[in-house]
């Protein structure tokens, strides 16, 4: 009988799996990676925004509601980001830290966490948010990076007036033992 042999990039493949932990695909075939709008549709309380003798605008508890929209279940529903920041008006460059919640339409469950962004206002964010309810022992990882141009379709804004629109671009990842 002949043995046959596994090549050797096929098992480094594996045993990269098998650390990483696994993706939420393999947790009822739901997609591990998405791709998302999320439009901010309206202030709901204007927080304070101060501007100094310097030029920087001091932005603190700024809370705006919103929709994502995505073909992935667990990432689609609405909004609430907490924003707060300092920018110089100036250059347009400062820093921005938000606490976003996302409520998934499909799902009992949210997804909570901090974010930031630096150097020029429209660097991409990174954000880290954590499952709970039905998404709890699940983390998501994405880039968020504001659409200057506006909503880029198909179809029409979730919203009449769109406040700011970004694209979402991330990853849905089983955390072994949170579960």
């Amino acid at each position: 009988m002949r043995s046959k042999r596994i090549p050797a990039v096929l098992l480094l493949i594996a045993m990269l799996l098998l650390i990483a932990g696994p993706a939420a695909a393999d947790k009822g075939g739901v997609p591990a990676s998405f791709q998302a709008i999320a439009t901010d549709c309206t202030v709901v309380d204007p927080g304070i925004g101060v501007v100094d003798a310097d030029g920087i605008l001091h932005i603190r508890g700024q809370r705006v509601d919103g929709v994502v929209q995505s073909d992935n279940r667990l990432v689609a529903g609405q909004t609430e980001v907490e924003i707060n920041g300092d920018i110089n008006t100036k250059t347009n460059t400062g820093k921005v830290w938000v606490n976003l919640t996302i409520r998934p339409t499909a799902v009992e469950g949210a997804w909570v966490g901090p974010g930031a962004a630096g150097a020029g206002l429209l660097s991409p964010v990174i954000q880290r948010v954590d499952g709970t309810g039905a998404l709890a022992g699940l983390r998501m990882d994405f880039r968020a990076k504001l659409l200057p141009g506006g909503y880029p379709g198909p179809g029409q804004p979730p919203c009449a007036e769109p406040i700011r629109v970004f694209e979402f671009r991330g990853v849905i990842l089983d955390m072994p033992g949170s579960r």
